[in-house]
């Protein structure tokens, strides 16, 4: 099947070389008549199959491998791994029925190895490169080309709009791809975006406080696909009381050789910042004095017992009151230590 870049040069030239006679007077002859109104009809059917094409009318089958994915592309690298299992669903359905559905690209900037870049269907431009490399002679990928698309906000708006219609992005995958949003540029504020994309202004800050959990929490749930929106109210609570002891634990989670399913991590997660923290033991300390001065102070902490004798007593008396108390507290503890 040849390009329909081709066909387009081949009706243009046959229209540039219909000339027409030189004017006489009397009617035009017959034969010039034909030769044209064949050439408008040429021309015609032209600016049609051109204006067909870039509004997305005309089915291109264009070789995957010249086709690049977009830089605004929403799905997690995962999610395209021929590991994947949905993927290998999409793949096994490629083969058993063809690619009902074709993907839509836009003209790739000039310069580049690509001629088309994804608007949408990175999942169907997947399974085509990989069908593309393990057939003998290649597999074609079905795509519409849209020149619309050029302008990045309707470019992101309609991949955004397909993925909602047909394999809906997870959590995760939204979020990073409204943070993207906003580090390219293509809305100035989440206010922007959320009218855009006609959600609200809290669903998606949400989004975005998931993709932006700190990534000890990412790795404790292996696969961030698998966290639930319904869980960010829960997580966001748990950093707010304590995030050290939370970050911990998912340190300890992500290492472990069988992960949790993403349920037990979350309990873990949370458990651990609503785990009280041990305060130290506040210090008791008792104070005996003799004749309204301070002899000597008492304190005990966790398990420690200090004496402290003051300033009315010399150092000749410390020395013998060291030496009696260790005389009588070695007496004493043995003696009830023994009764135990």
């Amino acid at each position: 099947m040849g390009k329909l870049s081709d066909i387009d040069e081949a009706m243009t030239a046959a229209t540039s070389t219909v000339k027409p006679l030189p004017a006489r007077p009397g009617a035009m002859p017959f034969v010039a008549k034909l030769a044209a109104g064949a050439a408008q009809g040429l021309l015609a059917e032209n600016n049609q199959l051109k204006a067909e094409r870039e509004s997305g009318g005309v089915i291109l089958l264009i070789d995957p491998k010249v086709i690049a994915p977009s830089s605004f592309a929403n799905r997690d690298a995962r999610s395209l791994d021929a590991a994947d299992p949905d993927l290998q669903d999409l793949v096994a359905s490629f083969q058993k029925v063809g690619q009902l559905q074709p993907i839509t690209v836009r003209p790739a900037p000039p310069g580049g190895k690509f001629a088309y870049e994804i608007v949408f269907g990175h999942r169907r431009h997947a399974a085509a490169l990989f069908l593309d490399a393990s057939t003998e002679n290649g597999w074609p990928a079905k795509a519409c080309l849209d020149v619309k698309a050029a302008d990045a906000k309707v470019h992101v708006l309609q991949m955004f709009g397909e993925n909602s219609a047909r394999k809906e992005l997870s959590p995760f995958e939204t979020g990073a791809m409204f943070a993207n949003w906003l580090h390219q540029k293509v809305f100035a504020t989440q206010v922007e975006l959320a009218d855009a994309a006609k959600l609200s202004e809290a669903a998606v800050s949400q989004y975005l406080r998931l993709a932006e959990m700190p990534d000890p929490m990412l790795r404790a749930f292996g696969d961030p696909r698998l966290i639930s929106m319904r869980w960010m109210q829960e997580l966001t609570k748990a950093l707010k009381e304590n995030r050290t002891a939370v970050l911990e634990c998912a340190t300890r989670l992500a290492k472990l050789e069988a992960p949790l399913n993403p349920e037990a991590v979350l309990r873990n997660l949370v458990a651990a910042a609503s785990t009280e923290q041990r305060r130290p033991a506040a210090t008791r300390e008792e104070s005996v004095k003799i004749q309204g001065k301070v002899a000597l102070k008492l304190s005990r902490k966790e398990g420690r017992l200090t004496l402290k004798v003051g300033k009315m007593v010399d150092k000749q008396l410390q020395r013998e009151f060291a030496e009696e108390v260790k005389d009588f507290a070695t007496a004493w503890l043995t003696k009830r230590l023994r009764a135990k």
